[in-house]
């Protein structure tokens, strides 16, 4: 038994939405097995608050994620556990992402550890 990261984002009303969907949509394409490697392994999910995390899309997001996989930093994700969640803002969705126009909900990153 072995775990691998993984990352990926997800629509919601709010992140508890957002993540059952993650993980209705992993056991959907990847099965039921505990050990899938997906989003479906994790138990629960930890939103971080705004203020504590660097803004989504920057090179400092992109290492204080690698810093809490490498464990280098404490904090609520856990390698058998929950996932980790942060929300995207609505600009870098409205740039990035400008198919989404007028789509509802919000979208929130998931990242952590799954179990394989």
């Amino acid at each position: 038994m072995g775990a691998t990261n993984f990352d990926e984002t997800h629509f919601g009303k709010n992140v508890k939405e957002a993540y059952a969907d993650a993980v209705d949509d992993a056991r959907f394409e990847y099965g039921f097995d505990p050990y899938n490697g997906t989003i479906s392994t994790t138990n629960g999910v930890y939103l971080f608050p705004k203020e504590v995390h660097p803004r989504y899309g920057t090179k400092k997001f992109n290492d204080w994620v690698d810093d809490i996989l490498d464990e280098k930093i404490k904090s609520p994700v856990e390698k058998r556990g929950r996932a980790g969640a942060v929300e995207i803002p609505r600009s870098y969705i409205r740039k990035h992402y400008p198919h989404l126009k007028g789509k509802r909900g919000k979208m929130f990153y998931f990242f952590g550890w799954a179990a394989t």
